[in-house]
């Protein structure tokens, strides 16, 4: 008598698991790039820096020329 209402029980259990909506698994968001994109930007402006200098660094020598000096 007891194995029937334990049979039941795990019966009315696995039954009642069966509703539920199977689980969504969570995306992970989507990165834009690669993974250096970061560090390629960077470079970028730090090669348009140094190419402001040597701009400037060329107009004072060729001042310092025009000069006499």
């Amino acid at each position: 008598m007891k194995s029937t209402w334990l049979i039941a029980a795990v019966a009315a259990t696995l039954l009642t698991g069966c509703d539920k909506p199977p689980h969504q698994p969570v995306q992970e968001p989507v990165a834009e790039g690669h993974l250096l994109q970061g560090h390629q930007d960077a470079l970028d402006k730090a090669k348009a820096v140094q190419g402001v200098v040597d701009d400037a660094a060329q107009q004072q020598q060729q001042a310092l020329k025009e000069a006499g000096g």
